[in-house]
């Protein structure tokens, strides 16, 4: 476990110049005993700067996060306050932990993203987003995403009746053969009214004698 530190006040540039310059860098702690923000100051140095310390697997790791503003205006990129001192050491803290939570839809919208910034067609992709992969695994954190639960969504996938075109993120599915009564069609419309009811009364395997007929609409086989 980690030891008790002296705490240091370094939220202004005059309380800093009081404190002793040298090796030792002064702390104030973000977490106690776990994560501490830390000032140091060569004598010769017109400016100090900022270490983040962390205790992990019982020793402590330091990290350098940039020059302090004790002689120049703050950046927020070289030169830090020590509010964005104390940002980018809980930034640099907490960085793993934002990353584990990404969900599928999220991963998804970021490779669309990259896709169509490598100028690649991105709307077969986006429909198929939509209509398969968001409804069932959109909300799922990828760090939550193990082999047997994609076996099972592609499972299902396999034993869903085949897809006319989506209409926005609604599937919409084609009739199958196995569903047709005896073997019959389902469809078969003319504009004829008496080649109509012929054709529906017909064997499916007769379809091809109705189709000779003028102003026949598709049928889905």
């Amino acid at each position: 476990m980690a030891g008790d530190i002296k705490h240091a006040r370094l939220d202004s540039r005059a309380r800093r110049s009081r404190l002793k310059k040298g090796r030792q860098p002064h702390w104030t702690a973000l977490v106690p005993r776990r994560v501490h923000l830390g000032y140091q100051r060569w004598p010769e140095d017109r400016e100090g700067r900022w270490i983040l310390r962390q205790y992990l697997s019982g020793k402590y790791t330091s990290m350098a996060l940039g020059r302090a503003d004790d002689a120049e205006r703050a950046d927020g990129e070289l030169i830090l306050s020590f509010e964005q001192a104390s940002a980018a050491a809980r930034a640099a803290v907490n960085v793993p932990r934002r990353i584990s939570r990404l969900t599928v839809a999220q991963a998804m919208e970021a490779y669309t993203e990259a896709k169509r910034a490598a100028g690649q067609p991105v709307r077969d992709l986006i429909s198929r987003t939509r209509v398969h992969i968001v409804p069932v695994l959109g909300a799922v954190v990828v760090e939550d995403l193990t082999a047997e639960r994609l076996r099972r969504w592609l499972a299902t996938m396999a034993s869903t009746p085949a897809q006319m075109r989506p209409r926005g993120s609604r599937p919409n599915y084609r009739p199958e053969r196995s569903h047709l009564p005896q073997g019959r069609a389902q469809f078969c419309l003319r504009r004829r009214p008496r080649q109509q009811s012929r054709c529906l009364g017909s064997p499916i395997q007769d379809i091809r004698q109705c189709r000779r007929g003028a102003g026949q609409v598709s049928i889905n086989r």
